[in-house]
């Protein structure tokens, strides 16, 4: 049994460090080219730089996520994938997998879902998100690990190493998930995002509502600009202010009707007549409504029956 333990060490320990390689690409290719996941989760700064690849079949590369609070599910997985030639179209196969975090030392553990996909390059195009729709997956807690699973070398997942970015828990696996080995310290986070349900994740700036509507709101005066507080008192209502927590500025309110005329409505309503401008975004369509108040011009009541009704906005 101990020779046995000591035989899985090695594999662990050597042929990881052997087998996983690097690709390096041109930082302008990688730029974000398209909106998938945008408004999800994502961890890098959009600076991808090298490759992570191997040339065994079945190589990982993961990223630990951290779900918001409130999350219920995950819509899709977004992954840049590149490649080394571009000449001519190719479709590229690859899968999503999501592990448990349950592994040893809090690593890639229990395969909790594995989704096949494809992505198609036109010839020229060397890197691109792949989108990959889960549905409705439940996770079973906040903490796992969504990485791209591929075969060869002459295809790679992409990742951050801008100083500023925030370093994530980060594994590669050139043995199909059965031992796995940290990336270096310089690698602060993959090309890998998600659309956790609700969506829409609160900052300082931006509150959300009924789960998936962002408020942010700016505000100017004659000497001064800036961004909106929110803070959230319900699900639906929330309020903002402007120079001081104390100085509440407007409250605002989605409500769901989708069962009275097919919509969500937007209530709002001002204690200013300082120039604002209230935007709302339906983060699960896209859809952004805004209103102004203009300068020295008492905050008119907002009574938008008909705010949010585009086609996919009520079930």
């Amino acid at each position: 049994m101990r020779k046995l333990c000591v035989l899985v060490t090695a594999l662990i320990a050597f042929p990881l460090a052997a087998q996983m390689q690097l690709m390096q690409l041109d930082h302008r290719e990688l730029q974000p080219n398209s909106p998938e996941c945008a408004l999800g989760l994502k961890y890098d700064s959009g600076i991808l730089g090298s490759g992570a690849t191997s040339p065994n079949p079945d190589w990982i590369a993961a990223m630990r996520f951290d779900l918001p609070a409130g999350t219920t599910a995950i819509r899709q997985v977004c992954a840049r994938i590149v490649r080394i030639s571009s000449a001519t179209t190719a479709t590229i196969p690859f899968d999503i997998v999501i592990f448990d975090d349950n592994g040893p030392t809090q690593r890639p553990g229990t395969l909790l879902k594995s989704v096949s996909s494809t992505t198609t390059f036109a010839a020229g195009v060397s890197s691109q998100f792949a989108s990959v729709d889960l549905g409705s997956y439940v996770p079973p807690d906040s903490g796992i690990f969504v990485g791209v699973r591929m075969s060869g070398n002459s295809v790679g997942v992409p990742y951050d190493t801008q100083a500023a970015t925030p370093a994530r828990t980060l594994y590669f696996s050139d043995t199909n998930g059965f031992a796995w080995a940290p990336f270096a310290g310089t690698v602060k986070a993959l090309g890998i995002r998600l659309d956790p349900i609700p969506e829409c994740i609160p900052t300082p700036t931006a509150m959300c509502l009924n789960s998936r509507f962002k408020v942010e709101a700016t505000w100017t005066t004659n000497s001064a600009t800036g961004a909106a507080t929110g803070v959230k008192l319900t699900d639906e209502t929330g309020y903002l202010w402007f120079f001081s927590p104390t100085n509440v500025e407007a409250v605002v309110k989605v409500l769901n009707a989708c069962g009275i005329n097919n919509s969500y409505w937007v209530y709002a309503g001002g204690l200013t007549d300082v120039n604002t401008v209230l935007k709302i975004t339906d983060v699960r369509t896209g859809v952004v409504k805004t209103y102004t108040n203009p300068q020295g011009t008492p905050f008119q009541p907002i009574q938008d029956v008909n705010a949010f009704n585009a086609a996919g906005t009520c079930p």
